[in-house]
């Protein structure tokens, strides 16, 4: 549900006249039109303001300019009292108070003017963090405008831009009663997109996503949720297999339920579809109820969530007592397993095609020479990529490892597709004793720790050339640091 935006009325007077808009009012109103997230409206005082216009063309074409915005529908008479605390010395702070009055009263979530006074006003009366500046307005909505990253292969796409004839949806339709209606009724909003991936024309992979609030009706499941706001997967099919794309769209479902801040995230899924079960299992998904409504095979759908207040599954790290280092990584390998970490990152064939399945996965691997014999499940790699960058990009939590093995081919076997070594490289580079890490990529850093923070922290010493075991208080120093402390929980254990 879109949070509204309420402008204040000399504001609106501006942007509807007839003139050349100011650069900075000019970016707001973009920012607001193309978002997700919120929704500009009106105050009736508004309406009243435009029919005092003596001009009655003048009049006529403002008030038509203004019906194409919502308007906040009977707000809560303001009392007294509040003309008192705001000060009233004229009917014009009258009207300005009924503005500051609708956003206390939840009416609106923001409000925005330039008029110094008024912002003074909204001060006074404790919103400051609610009556905002053009400029404060422009940095908060730019800030939370949500930019989920995706591989070079996969991309964002209109609804009304994706042929429903391709035969990529006739499983889907063969699945779901009444599809095509359901899609075709979907296209008729803008703001409906999906996450697709093509291949000769055709489509190969789909994810679409809703985001749901406290209103939505969950009354055909037979253990309905609670009120809360969530992300539903509404569709999530993945046809061209052995690309990880399907760990690809978990990481963007989950990055997108992150910045969305909702309570959970559920798909409906049939029994038959066991890969798709199993792979969402991996990353925290659970069985929850039924819904009661079956596909052609008379068979019902089940309800699969995942808490995201739920700290102790991805994309959360425990920081417990585990062991914790820092692998140094070769840039052209640090590319090649962690892409959305590389801020000029050049694009080649391969990534169109969606080839580099190492940066598409979520499990990755990592094989080293280095003679380290305490790694164990859980404990924390920081990878550093030490050549160009020279600074801590990403973290990672291990699963398994191994250091015996009777043949490379026995090697190449565990770690192909997920590894950056293609087949010549691993034939170079591996030994029978080499150790090959199974991790899962949990963090990607908003900000790189770089080599002097380590060195003047006192987390290093000198240059990092091989692995590096640090210690429980170093990684808090990073994390400080990072801008992605909401992915971390500390535990204590004694």
């Amino acid at each position: 549900m879109k949070r509204r935006v309420l402008l204040d009325t000399n504001m609106m007077a501006y942007i509807l006249d007839n003139h050349i808009l100011d650069e900075k009012i000019s970016q707001l109103t973009k920012l607001l039109y193309d978002s997700d997230d919120y929704i500009i409206v009106i105050h009736p005082d508004t309406l009243k303001e435009a029919q005092k216009i003596k001009d009655k063309n003048k009049r006529d074409i403002f008030i038509s300019k203004l019906s194409v915005y919502d308007v906040i529908e009977n707000p809560p008479k303001m009392p007294d009292n509040f003309n008192q605390l705001a000060g009233c010395n004229n009917e014009n702070d009258k009207i300005d108070n009924e503005l500051l009055y609708s956003v206390v009263s939840k009416c609106a979530s923001f409000f925005i003017t330039n008029d110094k006074k008024l912002l003074n006003k909204a001060k006074k009366l404790g919103l400051e963090d609610k009556a905002l500046s053009i400029d404060e307005a422009i940095n908060k909505f730019n800030k939370d405008k949500i930019v989920i990253n995706t591989p070079a292969f996969i991309r964002k796409e209109h609804l009304y831009n994706i042929n429903l004839k391709d035969s990529f949806f006739d499983s889907l339709r063969k699945d779901y009663l009444g599809f095509d209606d359901w899609f075709n009724r979907k296209k008729e909003y803008s703001e409906n997109m999906a996450y697709i991936s093509k291949r000769d024309g055709r489509i190969t992979s789909f994810l679409m996503l809703k985001e749901e609030d406290e209103n939505e009706d969950y009354s055909d499941f037979e253990k309905p949720f609670k009120k809360g706001k969530r992300l539903k997967i509404s569709t999530f099919k993945v046809e061209e297999t052995g690309k990880k794309i399907g760990e690809c769209f978990i990481k963007i479902t989950i990055n997108e339920a992150m910045q969305k801040n909702v309570d959970e995230i559920y798909v409906t899924t049939f029994p038959k579809q066991n890969a798709l079960r199993y792979l969402l299992e991996q990353y925290g998904f659970k069985f929850y109820t039924y819904k009661n409504s079956k596909n052609k095979e008379n068979t019902q759908e089940m309800v699969y969530v995942k808490n995201m207040k739920d700290k102790s599954t991805y994309p959360f790290v425990q920081i417990k007592n585990q062991n914790i280092f820092i692998f140094p990584v070769r840039p052209e390998y640090h590319k090649l397993l962690f892409e959305e970490a590389e801020d000029n990152y050049q694009i080649s064939i391969r990534d169109t095609q969606g080839m580099n399945t190492s940066a598409n996965a979520i499990r990755k691997a990592f094989i080293s020479n280095a003679k380290i014999k305490e790694i164990n499940k859980g404990d924390i790699l920081l990878f550093y990529e030490s050549h160009e960058k020279k600074a801590i990009t990403t973290l990672g939590i291990v699963e398994t490892n191994w250091n015996k093995f009777n043949s490379i081919e026995e090697i190449a076997n565990i770690v192909k597709k997920r590894t950056a070594y293609n087949n010549a490289e691993l034939k170079e580079v591996c030994k029978l004793d080499s150790l090959v890490i199974m991790f899962k990529h949990y963090v990607t850093f908003k900000n790189s720790i770089d080599f002097n923070f380590l060195y003047n922290n006192r987390i290093v010493n000198g240059y990092i050339q091989r692995p590096l075991k640090i210690r429980k208080e170093d990684l808090m120093k990073i994390i400080e640091v990072s801008g992605s402390q909401a992915q971390f929980e500390i535990i204590s254990e004694n």
